[in-house]
């Protein structure tokens, strides 16, 4: 079987997705936990407790739900403490719960890796094109 730019460029991309996939899906919240919160999660109000601007912007928050009090935390947040903000909390894990827009996370989850591993593929494609150059000439 002869290496092929095609064959080297499906191989990294497959590796590289796989890869990605399970780095994201090896933690709590993977796809699917997106997937879910993005389809049926619910809003509630949440007041940020306390930040942490130093770790990418990331703010703690505290709502309620169903008389349990919760406590989560978000990145890219620039609300100040004592803040009044909207969380999206799944229903059946409401632990699970953001300040950002579930189905814009989702998507660069899921869209992320797909990106990276086409990027992979081109790379390793154009590599193995050059080197059989090389040998060819």
């Amino acid at each position: 079987m002869m290496i092929t730019p095609l064959r080297t460029g499906l191989l990294m991309a497959g590796i590289a997705f796989t890869f990605f996939a399970a780095v994201i899906n090896l933690q709590p919240h993977g796809w699917l936990a997106w997937y879910r919160l993005s389809h049926s999660g619910l809003e509630t109000e949440a007041t940020i407790s306390r930040r942490q601007p130093e770790i990418h912007q990331t703010c703690f928050f505290r709502y309620t739900v169903n008389s349990h009090d919760y406590e989560g935390s978000d990145t890219r947040c620039h609300a100040q403490v004592g803040t009044r903000v909207s969380v999206t909390y799944l229903p059946t894990d409401p632990t699970f719960a953001t300040l950002s827009s579930p189905r814009e996370q989702f998507a660069f989850l899921v869209f992320a890796p797909l990106f990276v591993s086409a990027l992979a593929s081109i790379v390793g494609a154009w590599w193995v094109k050059l080197r059989l150059r090389k040998v060819s000439a």
